[in-house]
């Protein structure tokens, strides 16, 4: 529309005006997840701490640790640092036992 109220034809701009059309957004950058864990194999009762490990770096998101497809308990949606990619997740295990620990950054 015109400064004055006046509607512009929709063929085109007026002389001296322009149209501003936004650049697309970038696209998105791929992330890798690496994890770790603080003792493997481990013991009975001993607390073991999962540590996944994003790059680059993110600027926010979560991740989310799985033991045989299966959420962990309290490590379903674990804030990654925005400083060092990392999330945490500690468990403890009552019996001897196979894991099969995944993580995964939304």
């Amino acid at each position: 529309m015109h400064q004055r109220g006046v509607g512009r034809p929709s063929t085109g701009c007026s002389v001296g005006a322009y149209q501003y059309v936004p650049p697309p957004p970038p696209p998105p950058t791929s992330t890798t997840t690496a994890l770790s864990s603080s003792a493997n194999p481990s013991s009975v009762g001993q607390q073991v701490t999962y540590t996944a490990t994003v790059s680059p770096v993110p600027d926010g998101g979560t991740v989310g640790f799985t033991d045989g497809g299966t959420t962990i308990s309290g490590c379903g949606s674990v804030a990654a640092s925005t400083t060092t990619g990392q999330a945490t997740c500690s468990v403890t295990y009552s019996v001897a036992s196979t894991h099969t620990i995944a993580a995964k950054y939304s």
